[in-house]
Order: C-alpha cells, then sequence, then structure tokens
C-alpha cells in the first residue's frame, strides 16, 4: 500500500502552515489525492512530495502562485522553455527597474556628500553667464496648480530630450521676494549644460550676481534670501533684475521637509565711488 500523508504531517515535513496547503487545494495548485469520506481527512500520497517540493522552489525562485500554476500546466518542453524564456524576460525588465532605483538611491547619497561638504548661507559675489536654459512659463496667478502642472512640463520635457544630470533653473519675482512670497516662481525649466541649441532656448547674459547656497528644505529657503538682501544692502549694490534659483536634480528628505541645493543669484551692479 502506498504511504499516505495527513495534512499536518506534509505541513510539518516542509515547514509550511496547514492554511498554506489548504490555500494551494482551493486554487487547484497541489491537491490531495484522497479524501477520507468518512471523517474529511486529507491525505497526500508520497509521489506528490516531489510536486510540492517543485512548487516550493519555484514559489523561492519569486514565481507568483498564478505563474507556478501555469507553468505546471505545460505539456511539452516547447510550452515549457517558452513559459521561462517568458519569464525571463520579465525578470530582465524587473532587473532594468532595480538598476534604476539603485541609481537613484546613489545619487541622493552624493547629494548628501555634498550637501555636508558645503558651506551654506555665505553671500558672496560671483560671475555667471552666458546661461542656457530652457525655460517654461508658470500661468497666472502663479499658484500650486500652476507651478506643479509647469513642473510637470519640465519633467516631460526632459524626458523627451533624453537629458542626464541636469540642474533646475526657476525665475521668481524680485518684487514678490520683498515682500515674503518665497515660492510664486514665474517661469522654470533647467540649465543646458551641452549640445546644440535648442528651439525656445533661453540666454541669461554674463554678468555679475550677488550668490548663496542654500542647502536645507525649500520650505525655509526664505531665510537664504533675507541673508542675501541685507549683503546686498549693506554692501550698497543695486539689484538689476528678478532672483534665478539653480537646483540640482536630486531631492531629498532633510529636517523641515524636501529640500537640497539650491544656489540663489540676483544680478547686481557695484555703487558708483
Amino acid at each position: 500500500m502506498k504511504k499516505k500523508y495527513k495534512i499536518g504531517e506534509v505541513a510539518k515535513l516542509f515547514n509550511i502552515s496547514r492554511r498554506t496547503l489548504l490555500h494551494y487545494d482551493e486554487i487547484d495548485l497541489f491537491k490531495p489525492i484522497i479524501i477520507d469520506e468518512n471523517n474529511g481527512y486529507r491525505y497526500y500520497l508520497e509521489e506528490q512530495l516531489m510536486d510540492l517540493y517543485f512548487i516550493l522552489d519555484l514559489k523561492k525562485a519569486g514565481f507568483s502562485l498564478i505563474e507556478i500554476k501555469e507553468y505546471r500546466q505545460s505539456r511539452s518542453i516547447q510550452e515549457s522553455k517558452s513559459f521561462l524564456k517568458n519569464k525571463k524576460e520579465i525578470v530582465s525588465l524587473k532587473i532594468k527597474d532595480l538598476e534604476i532605483l539603485k541609481n537613484i538611491i546613489e545619487n541622493k547619497e552624493r547629494e548628501f556628500e555634498k550637501i555636508e561638504a558645503i558651506e551654506s548661507l555665505k553671500p558672496k559675489i560671483v560671475q555667471r553667464g552666458p546661461l542656457r536654459s530652457l525655460l517654461l512659463e508658470v500661468e497666472s496667478p502663479y499658484g500650486n496648480n500652476e507651478i506643479v502642472n509647469t513642473f510637470q512640463k519640465v519633467y516631460d520635457l526632459e524626458n523627451t530630450l533624453n537629458l542626464k544630470n541636469i540642474k533646475y533653473l526657476s525665475v521668481l519675482d524680485l518684487e514678490d521676494l520683498k515682500n515674503g512670497i518665497f515660492d510664486r516662481i514665474r517661469s522654470t525649466g533647467f540649465l543646458i549644460l551641452e549640445g546644440k541649441l535648442e528651439e525656445g532656448e533661453n540666454i541669461i547674459s554674463k554678468g555679475t550676481f550677488a550668490s548663496i547656497i542654500y542647502t536645507g528644505s525649500y520650505e525655509s529657503i526664505g531665510i537664504a534670501y533675507g541673508k542675501l538682501f541685507d549683503y546686498i544692502t549693506l554692501n550698497n549694490y543695486k539689484i538689476l533684475g528678478n532672483p534665478i534659483e539653480i537646483v540640482n536634480q536630486w531631492l531629498v528628505q532633510i529636517e523641515g521637509g524636501v529640500g537640497g541645493i539650491a544656489e540663489i543669484l540676483i544680478p547686481i551692479e557695484f555703487p558708483n565711488k
């Protein structure tokens, strides 16, 4: 007589729960061959144990129960090979996605290293330009919805052009900043660091700027503007135009919220001596 195993015995043998075996039965993946009509006991035969080992081995390898069931329905070598080929392609795509995720994580880690190495909130005079950029205008009234919609268009354009390692650039209104409004962006886009001129490209002329590096939550960037305006006032510099923010590509979660590295540039000229 062939040896029979109760559900509890099989569960103990393979270190799985009874509930797992009952679920496999419910979905027709692994069913007991014998069910006692008198007491309802379920029995598996010895030759079924290899099938269960195969199922658990596939599950350990990352196959879903649906995939395992489909694979076990293969009735020829060709069907089995075809299934495995399709699964390999799916795995390859997942590996590619994981590599992208790994790259994002590594870039964010490097961003923290830059943040820790930068001496922030130290105003100074710099020469910049010409700066090449692609800018999109934010629609009035320049609220959060309009800004988010413009950001999305910028990201879509970035993907279309397949740009890598870029810096974002935004232009703000000087009067807004003087009135304590630091999030009302008038136009936004990205710097063009290399390549040919693109249609719609903006050129910010070479000039002298009062500059400050901010490393923190963008919710608190007003602190940097306050220090920069104080620096400009103290030195009697004349402001010539709207402030520019240049932001690194990789945002990170830091104290106070989402932030990163931002360079604020305000075009100025020196006082007459």
